[in-house]
């Protein structure tokens, strides 16, 4: 089952963080909250991510293009034939991660609609979008999808806490 993880909020309650970088970005010993929920994600069998992109999205796809220059050793071969051999492994090799632009002022519904075209029909697929404390977390009526929306705080401590 795929994860679907909107991205694409302008984190207006974190700006003295937000306005640099995305909130999914925002560092957390060393690594981004997004990074985090995906681990925890992974920790139970879910590996496939799509990421809706909004709101400086070009830096989430930059840290996910450069991952391996980020997390391994490496070793350049300089020269008229250059090289790159990376020396370690990660534990998210098996990751597989969609990034999809969703445009920077779309509302939820919208994004998920335009990411729909990576998830095969008739495939469940589950969407992760961090809310406000005050917004409950609810269960979608949507048969297709099974989709749990947390409040950030959740998300938060479920990262600080794996």
């Amino acid at each position: 089952m795929k994860v679907v993880i909107l991205c694409g909020g302008q984190g207006t309650r974190l700006r003295e963080e937000t306005e640099y970088r995305p909130k999914p970005m925002v560092p957390i010993g060393g690594r981004p909250i997004l990074w985090h929920i995906m681990k925890t994600y992974a920790h139970y069998g879910f590996k496939e991510f799509v990421l809706c992109l909004g709101y400086k999205g070009d830096m989430i796809r930059d840290y996910f293009h450069h991952y391996l220059w980020n997390t391994c050793d490496v070793t350049l071969g300089l020269g008229k034939s250059p090289s790159v051999e990376f020396h370690n492994n990660h534990a998210e090799e098996d990751w597989t991660v969609t990034l999809a632009n969703t445009g920077e002022l779309s509302m939820t519904a919208f994004r998920v609609k335009s990411i729909q075209r990576y998830i095969p029909a008739g495939e469940p697929y589950q969407s992760v979008c961090p809310r406000r404390r005050s917004q409950k977390p609810y269960q979608s009526v949507c048969p297709r999808r099974r989709s749990f929306i947390a409040p950030f705080e959740m998300a938060l401590h479920e990262c600080l806490t794996s």
